[in-house]
């Protein structure tokens, strides 16, 4: 299962992905379903991801046209295939357990773990549920080595994270940065600092995560640091608070 169901405010990397880059998502799940044995997969999206849900079709009749999906694909025994299901818009959708919930017809309310999906997921199979986000990477990873990927990221760090900012910068938008890159440099650099020209009070590194001082600026973006810094990384859905704002109105909104 490629999880796409990005329910958490402030992040728009997953519909970007599979807008913009749906093959590298299916080839993804199928190097995935290859290595676990699998031979469906689902593409959980939300419903209101219109674009996304174009485009991941469109992908995938290609793929199937091409021979790359479908039944004994390239010639070999392997054979897998990828269907999407549509996610309710509501939050807890998102859940890894309540979106197996509702791609088997029931409403998105969390499963209780154990069993995990790995043990019992989908139908009571064992099932691989991960973020669609993850499994993009998983074509370079193969086809260039984990020591490359590794080699992409910064200050211990492995690879690249996609962050999503709001139009409180002059960049908003997706932007990839390399794992252990700042915040500084995600907000200043890539984003191009904030619109007001205010300096910073505090960071909120994803919606589900805490706040962390201005101080915290320098701070590697790898979920090791954040969160010995206090916080998460969550979906790089990152937004901030300027002074003169008041957090704990920020954080009722």
């Amino acid at each position: 299962v490629a999880n796409g169901g990005e329910h958490e405010p402030g992040s728009r990397k997953d519909r970007l992905l599979v807008s913009r880059h749906p093959h590298k998502v299916l080839e993804g799940m199928a190097l995935c379903a290859f290595a676990t044995g699998a031979s469906e997969g689902v593409l959980y999206l939300i419903e209101e991801m219109s674009d996304a849900i174009a485009s991941a079709r469109s992908a995938i009749e290609e793929a199937r046209q091409a021979g790359l999906l479908g039944r004994a694909i390239l010639g070999s025994a392997f054979s897998f295939d990828v269907g999407i299901v549509k996610a309710p818009p509501t939050y807890i959708a998102g859940e890894e357990t309540a979106a197996l919930e509702v791609i088997e017809g029931r409403p998105a309310k969390p499963r209780r773990k154990p069993p995990f999906p790995g043990e019992a997921g989908l139908f009571g199979k064992p099932t691989a549920i991960n973020n669609v986000e993850t499994l993009a990477c998983v074509p370079g990873i193969i086809r260039h080595g984990a020591a490359w990927f590794c080699a992409l990221g910064r200050r211990g760090g492995a690879g690249t994270m996609l962050f999503t900012l709001d139009d409180r910068v002059l960049h908003p938008g997706v932007h990839e940065l390399p794992s252990g890159a700042t915040f500084r440099e995600l907000i200043e650099e890539a984003g191009g600092g904030t619109r007001s020209g205010r300096a910073l009070r505090a960071i909120l590194p994803a919606m589900s995560s805490a706040f962390l001082p201005a101080s915290a600026l320098d701070t590697p973006m790898t979920n090791e640091l954040v969160k010995a810094a206090g916080s998460g990384l969550g979906c790089g859905g990152v937004t901030f608070i300027e002074e003169g704002e008041c957090v704990v109105e920020r954080a009722l909104d």
